[in-house]
């Protein structure tokens, strides 16, 4: 015989003690009825933590359906409120289905959300469900890194503690002193030992001497701009970070911006360019210009 478990409103809001929303936001998004699922589901049974994703299920996924198993059920239910919880947590792409309202995190609302659509109580609240083999593209890992840059502007996310900066050679604050640093705490690459010396506005050919492969004019995620100066002769070079391939905006960081070793608190922090030509305009406003790109994790 099947076993079925109701969920209550009052079941909502002691999973919601922990979670963003309060009792009164609760009660406004969830009903005070029992809602009868036909799943073999008991109120007591542990879910144990979800695995990393297959290749497959990286490029489909339907919001709502937490695990994936092509039905949006009280299971998604229960692995929705035991994130919430802490009680067993969500990898990156299943925390991405079960944001059923796309505010970037798993909450109150999203569970009761998930309630509505599958006790059927309100049709135009239920995840959307695509046709039999329609493919979603997950931009969970995509959103995820530009959530983390967006929400750090005007930050540093460098450790100028760590033994990345302690660079012998390089003198601290300098423009080449903070790439160097940021190549090697982000992807490993130490590339003064791979021969990389001179002041910035040699980067792109010394590294080009070394690896032909290892510059470019394009701009990556990771790499390094070498920028010439249009008032002194040393030029100047800026970390970019990131580079969202879906808007095209530039997430980027420099020490010495605006030269002469005289703002130490602005360096490393984390800059936006709305697209490559609003990098380049602020590149100009710096009285600099891009000559090109170097790739660390090339040479």
């Amino acid at each position: 015989m099947k076993r079925v478990m109701a969920v209550t409103a009052a079941t909502i809001m002691a999973i919601g003690a922990s979670a963003y929303l309060s009792c009164t936001d609760i009660r406004a998004a969830a009903d005070t009825e029992s809602f009868e699922y036909s799943e073999i589901v008991s109120e007591n049974e542990d879910f144990p933590a979800d695995e990393l994703t297959t290749d497959e299920e990286e490029n489909t996924g339907i919001k709502g359906d937490v695990n994936n198993d092509g039905k949006i059920n009280v299971t998604d239910v229960v692995k929705t409120a035991a994130e919430i919880k802490g009680v067993a947590k969500l990898d990156t792409y299943c925390m991405w289905r079960a944001d059923v309202n796309n505010d970037g995190r798993v909450d109150v609302t999203d569970l009761s959300k998930l309630v509505w659509a599958v006790s059927g109580k309100d049709e135009s609240r239920k995840p959307a469900v695509p046709e039999k083999n329609e493919k979603h593209e997950i931009n969970s890992p995509v959103s995820s890194q530009t959530n983390i840059y967006e929400n750090a502007v005007g930050t540093r996310l460098a450790d100028f503690y760590s033994s990345n900066y302690n660079l012998y050679g390089w003198p601290t604050g300098q423009c080449t002193w903070y790439c160097i640093g940021r190549a090697k705490e982000k992807l490993g690459a130490d590339m003064p030992a791979k021969g990389l010396t001179g002041n910035a506005i040699n980067w792109y050919y010394n590294a080009q001497r070394i690896n032909p492969a290892s510059v470019g004019t394009e701009i990556k995620s990771d790499c390094v701009c070498v920028c010439s100066s249009w008032t002194h002769g040393y030029g100047h070079v800026v970390y970019i970070e990131y580079v969202d391939p879906d808007t095209g905006a530039i997430y980027f960081s420099q020490a010495n911006r605006l030269g002469w070793a005289t703002n130490y608190a602005d360096n490393g922090k984390i800059e936006k360019a709305d697209s490559y030509a609003d990098f380049v305009a602020q590149m100009n406003w710096l009285y600099l210009t891009p000559v090109g790109f170097v790739y660390p994790d090339r040479m």
